[in-house]
């Protein structure tokens, strides 16, 4: 008995000594790979099939991986990085999450609760934040961040809905929400402190958001289905709204290139279209569209001017155009 004791001892040891071990059980396959001080992995699996992949290097990381069901599949490098956090939480099967972090006080979180979810983190620089939480079947969610202190968020409920957010550069916050299935969203921000929000609670909408500059500010919140929303961002401290409430098939899209413009578009029944090019400073124009099959056309070049259209009825045609 005391042999047999001896024996099981000198087996843990070897266990604990390997680096890069390879564990496997029921199934489940878990790697770690450790190099540096102070960094601390933990893997949880339950059900078959599963795999996870930890490579720490640098200090003090933490990394986390969770998985409850069959064939999920989760890869998390720190490498080199410095007091990151990275959390990967999967319950359903063949879900699929990967995390980069290379800088330091990085935080990472996916959360995905289905089938059949892609998503994806990378951040590189100091202390950016980035978070996915995907609830359905078929979602793939992609973020990048280089800069410093970051945000990005998306949350996804549904199914076969796409979204991806890159941030290059310092404090810049991006967020989007999808409810239902079958949409598109994309951000990307490049400058210091710019603020984007993607708001889809129906199917089949398209948004995408470009920022270039400072202290910019965009929304879009598409309320039915099958619109598309679009608006860029060249400058500083600009502003643009654009709200598709109350029907399907409406399409919107605004351009700012220069500074403090305000852009908004609210369009509230069908097949409407709206365009709103802004170059120049200090320029306001706001669309309304009530009614169905309506065109606005709106362009303003120079700098302080104003414009308000409001279309009423179906089938009305507006074209303004301020500056030369």
């Amino acid at each position: 008995m005391q042999k047999r004791f001896l024996r099981l001892l000198l087996v843990l040891a070897i266990v604990v000594s390997v680096p890069g071990l390879i564990l496997a059980q029921g199934g489940n396959t878990a790697n770690v790979t450790q190099s540096g001080s102070n960094n601390e992995a933990t893997v949880t699996q339950s059900g078959n099939g599963n795999s996870a992949t930890i490579d720490q290097g640098g200090s003090d990381n933490i990394a986390t991986i969770e998985q409850t069901g069959d064939d999920n599949k989760a890869i998390q490098t720190q490498n080199p990085n410095v007091s990151g956090e990275a959390l990967i939480v999967q319950i359903g099967s063949e879900n699929e999450a990967t995390q980069e972090q290379y800088g330091e006080g990085h935080k990472a979180t996916i959360s995905q609760n289905g089938s059949l979810n892609i998503a994806s983190q990378s951040q590189n620089g100091l202390t950016n934040d980035a978070s996915i939480n995907q609830i359905g079947t078929t979602n793939v969610a992609s973020q990048m961040q280089t800069g410093e202190e970051n945000t990005a968020k998306a949350l996804q409920i549904g199914g076969n809905n796409v979204t991806s957010q890159t941030q290059f550069g310092d404090r810049n916050y991006a967020e989007i929400h999808i409810g239902c299935s079958y949409n598109q969203a994309i951000q990307s921000q490049t400058g210091v402190e710019n603020y984007a929000f993607i708001g889809q609670y129906y199917d089949w909408d398209i948004a995408t958001q470009l920022q270039i500059g400072s202290y910019n500010w965009a929304e879009i919140k598409q309320w039915k289905a099958k619109n598309i929303a679009q608006q860029t961002q060249s400058g500083d401290d600009n502003l643009a709204k654009l709200w598709q409430l109350g029907g399907d098939l409406n399409s919107g899209s605004q351009i700012q290139t220069g500074n403090e413009n305000d852009a908004d578009i609210y369009q509230n029944g069908q097949l409407n279209f709206a365009l709103q090019s802004q170059n120049g400073n200090l320029n306001y124009a706001l669309v309304t569209q009530n009614g169905n099959n309506n065109e606005c056309w709106q362009y303003q070049t120079g700098n302080g001017y104003s414009s308000t259209i409001t279309q009423t009825g179906d089938n009305n045609v507006v074209t303004i155009t301020q500056g030369s």
